[in-house]
């Protein structure tokens, strides 16, 4: 007596703000007249974090971290249960379920350590025998406006520069400056930026490259680690500078499908934050010279009203792949 059941949410991207109400069905197919004690959906989200640590004392040694979190846990008996068997009729039978996210939620996450994800499980319980499951997972994304968050609207300025040294001989700097018209953008926008590099020295810089990067912070039983994922990475065209030469640069990068900048410290385990890192390589054993500049990324683009976004319903912004993974792939770890 075959039985398949399975889970479909009703919106076709299984993408949902932290607020919102997750709708859809357990979808039960039999040939036959099947009694069954019940069916019901369990809807959870988890954080899970492992990683590896050194720690040094008198002898170095390693220590394995595990840590986990449950955001979510919702269980709800769809049809049966208290009120005794009941007999699916041959065919497709639907039974439809809901559940209120939490404002609370971090949003969905994957990353080098571990991950936070979100599924929905059908149970089907027999009464004899063993019984049966389905799960798909959804993603969740935090609301994050920019418009309330200053610092997304404050344009970016910065400079950094470096001296070269021969025995000791000092040449004349190396100066970079990287100006952006504001520090806060939605996946999908781009990022317009201008590099001026002043090379007052004798040595070249070989290229100008610009990075936008995710850094992550992991945490798990009193011990922490860190990694960072290159979202955008390029070299710029032409951007070799000789000694006693200088150039400006302009150009943009997009922002790729992401999460949106960790806010209100919603999950202990895993932290992440952005940076436009732009990196002039200067090369033969010199160190280079770097600007890491902090970027908020959100949701509300700045100058629109909350509500006037569209992630979680676009399929440009649905996630595709790091550090946005489909959730399906978590449900066999």
């Amino acid at each position: 007596m075959p039985i398949n059941l399975r889970v479909r949410f009703d919106r076709p991207q299984p993408t949902y703000y932290a607020g919102e109400t997750v709708t859809g069905h357990v979808l039960v197919h039999v040939d036959e007249p099947t009694p069954v004690r019940a069916i019901r959906i369990h809807i959870k989200g988890e954080a899970r974090v492992q990683f590896v640590s050194n720690r040094h004392g008198l002898n170095l040694f390693r220590i394995k971290a595990k840590g986990h979190k449950k955001h979510l846990n919702v269980k709800s008996c769809l049809v049966g249960g208290d009120s005794g068997e009941v007999m699916l009729n041959p065919g497709e039978n639907e039974y439809p379920f809901q559940c209120l996210l939490p404002h609370t939620l971090p949003s969905s996450f994957v990353g080098k350590h571990g991950y936070i994800s979100y599924t929905a499980t059908g149970v089907l319980q027999r009464p004899r025998g063993s019984g049966q499951k389905g799960a798909i997972g959804f993603c969740v994304v935090e609301p994050v406006d920019l418009n309330a968050l200053p610092k997304s609207t404050e344009p970016i300025e910065m400079k950094n520069d470096k001296f070269f040294w021969c025995l000791w001989n000092k040449s004349g700097p190396l100066t970079m400056q990287l100006r952006a018209p504001r520090g806060g953008y939605t996946p999908g926008q781009t990022i317009p930026f201008q590099i001026q590099v002043d090379n007052a020295s004798t040595y070249e810089v070989r290229k100008v490259r610009v990075t936008l990067q995710q850094f992550v912070s992991w945490y798990a039983e009193c011990e922490n680690t860190y990694s960072d994922e290159k979202l955008v990475d390029i070299d710029l065209v032409d951007s070799q500078v000789i000694g006693q030469d200088s150039k400006v640069f302009s150009h943009m990068i997009t922002v790729p499908p992401t999460p949106p900048s960790y806010q209100n410290n919603k999950c202990e385990l895993v932290k992440w934050k952005y940076y436009l890192r732009v990196c002039a390589v200067v090369g033969r054993g010199h160190f280079n010279l770097n600007i890491s500049a902090p970027l908020l990324i959100g949701t509300t683009p700045v100058g629109y009203q909350d509500g006037q976004t569209g992630i979680p319903h676009s399929n440009d912004s649905v996630p595709r792949g790091s550090p946005w993974t489909s959730t399906d792939e978590l449900l066999t770890k």
